[in-house]
């Protein structure tokens, strides 16, 4: 999707960057031109991935290079191998979240249109890399702009990919709601004002009023 482009774009003037991931599609090659991905060191190489997928221009560049290390997904996404990355920040995506904080990556209106993945593996990879941390990163509405992709709750039969205790931050255009070590309450409060786009948070609000274990405890 459109998240790989939106999260390494800003990442250009950075330096010594280390990249783990189970995919790698073109917008890496803009990064590695700007410099700044680390140099090759005996150690490890700096991209570590399980597969390339893009236009034959990127192929052609992955070819060339000597600095991409390709390694099977039992290694990739191994929590032990992901967890011993320090300062590991593991960003996914998802279709919707809910005001719990619990996140659907599989299902739309019921219908399945994807899987988990590697999703939960990273996620729970990063929270236990010493400094790192577990995003999710989605837009705050669908395409049209008409539907609110922060929800009351899961709509019927959706399944929840992400349990709300794995993850750190939700991330969107609007801003960053922090999830860590939050009640319930605080958990809703930082989704609708933070990460929800503005005309939908008084139906939150509203919502989340109607939903016992979501209200301000006095």
């Amino acid at each position: 999707g459109k998240i790989q482009s939106t999260v390494l774009k800003p990442l250009s003037n950075r330096r010594n960057l280390f990249l783990h991931g189970g995919m790698i599609c073109d917008p890496l090659m803009e990064l590695i031109n700007s410099g700044a991905i680390a140099k090759n060191n005996k150690d490890r190489k700096p991209i570590t991935t399980g597969v390339a997928v893009g236009t034959k221009e990127f192929y052609n560049f992955v070819a060339q290079r000597t600095d991409i290390s390709f390694r099977p997904v039992t290694y990739t996404h191994d929590i032990e191998v992901l967890s011993s990355i320090n300062n590991l920040v593991a960003i996914n995506s998802a279709i919707e979240i809910d005001l719990f904080g619990q996140a659907n990556a599989e299902m739309i209106k019921s219908k399945q249109v994807s899987g988990g993945g590697g999703l939960v593996d990273f996620l729970r990879g990063g929270r236990r890399s010493k400094g790192g941390r577990a995003i999710v990163a989605l837009v705050s509405t669908t395409s049209d702009g008409k539907t609110s992709r922060i929800v009351q709750d899961l709509a019927p039969h959706t399944v929840s990919t992400v349990p709300r205790s794995d993850i750190d931050y939700v991330i969107t255009e609007n801003g960053i709601a922090n999830m860590h070590n939050k009640t319930l309450h605080e958990r809703a409060e930082e989704l609708i004002e933070k990460a929800a786009a503005p005309q939908f948070r008084d139906e939150l609000r509203s919502a989340r009023e109607n939903i016992p274990t979501l209200k301000r405890t006095k």
